[in-house]
């Protein structure tokens, strides 16, 4: 039987920055929906601060609930994603 830690995806803080620019989320809504100050959140990303134990759990709780857990499915050669035809600018 897998234990927890087996189960959970590890992902690097670069890779969760690459995340937060493809869907347009913030550090700051990161911080703030972790309850951490955004300085904090920066440099836990950038490997330039560990988190204390509670920190890292809402850390990666926001993660989840932000849906930074999930890779996007990288485009295929030849295939490119328009806007919406409403969404276009005129």
């Amino acid at each position: 039987m897998a234990t927890l830690d087996q189960q959970r995806e590890e992902i690097t803080g670069l890779e969760v920055r690459r995340r937060m620019s493809q869907r347009g989320i913030s550090m700051s809504r990161l911080a703030q929906e972790a309850g951490i100050a955004l300085p904090h959140v920066s440099n836990a990303l950038s490997g330039k601060e560990v988190l204390g134990r509670e920190a890292r759990k809402r850390l990666e709780q926001s993660l989840v609930t932000l849906g930074l857990d999930q890779a996007e499915p990288e485009p295929r050669a030849g295939v490119f994603r328009l806007p919406p035809k409403n969404s276009a600018a005129s």
